[in-house]
């Protein structure tokens, strides 16, 4: 039986969804997509969050810089994102407008300080015509680093089997 060719797409702004995609990454022996846009958000403090909330209430799609992989190719994709203002980032909005992504198997994952809210929904309203197979939301990360990384880890070598 001829292995799943796998790819982790992801965004990261702190590191947290960063540690959790190379985890699953380095598990599975998958391919890993960091999703950059051109203008990189570099807001801090108490403005990140008025700022970084506004962009995903305007559904506002940021240009990426060019990727060179090519989505067919691959079997399995694990999609990655923090949660911004309870849904997913513009970079992942604009990266899924811009590639189509088609009968392939779907795990979503997320990093969040409390809540994924309509995230997941999102997502799958973007690329619905692909097999859902998970979804999980991890909480905290950077505060449950070995846990979280440990608990990735198995889960990942526990789901390619």
């Amino acid at each position: 039986m001829q292995k799943m060719k796998t790819l982790v797409i992801y965004y990261s702004y702190e590191g947290n969804t960063k540690l959790v995609a190379e985890t699953i990454a380095k598990s599975t022996n998958a391919e890993l997509l960091k999703l950059k846009p051109i203008e990189d958000y570099t807001t801090t403090g108490f403005v990140k969050y008025l700022w970084l909330g506004k962009e995903v209430m305007m559904r506002s799609t940021p240009e990426l810089e060019k990727i060179n992989i090519k989505i067919e190719e691959y079997d399995l994709i694990f999609i990655w994102t923090p949660i911004w203002a309870f849904d997913m980032t513009p970079p992942l909005r604009t990266f899924l407008k811009e590639n189509k992504i088609k009968d392939k198997k779907i795990v979503l994952f997320c990093t969040s300080e409390w809540s994924k809210w309509r995230c997941f929904a999102n997502i799958e309203k973007m690329i619905p015509d692909n097999n859902f197979l998970w979804e999980k939301e991890f909480v905290k990360v950077l505060k449950n680093k070995e846990k979280i990384k440990l608990e990735v880890s198995d889960w990942a070598i526990d789901f390619i089997k």
